[in-house]
């Protein structure tokens, strides 16, 4: 069952969305152009056949432009809903536990003792 009141698992959900499917969109002010962005660098370029008037640079250009804005757009949502996940104290303190865990010296191997015949 679905426990919809955890606010923990509504962030992981939040970020897990941001992280995989969210979608940011950058369009030309014109229309022509339109650039889908997700934050893992997937991009989907939308084409409006008006847009055959522009040159090869041109159409260069803005789409390097769109994407870079949806891009942007997009990564900058993962990092608000990572925030977000990083700042619920059950997060931070299991965070900072795994941290000093990493940090301790490796423990050495007990020492065999040889075995006597």
């Amino acid at each position: 069952m679905k426990n919809d009141s955890d606010p923990l698992q509504r962030k992981t959900e939040q970020l897990t969305e941001a992280l995989t499917t969210a979608r940011s969109r950058a369009e030309s002010a014109d229309g022509l152009l339109r650039v889908d962005a997700c934050a893992d660098g997937e991009l989907t370029i939308h084409l409006d056949d008006r847009a055959r008037v522009l040159s090869a640079h041109e159409l260069s250009r803005r789409l390097t432009a769109l994407a870079a804005q949806a891009l942007t757009a997009a990564r900058a949502q993962a990092r608000t809903a990572l925030a977000d996940f990083r700042a619920d104290p059950r997060i931070s303190e299991s965070t900072a536990r795994a941290a000093s865990a990493i940090d301790q010296p490796v423990r050495e191997p007990p020492r065999s003792r040889p075995v006597s015949s």
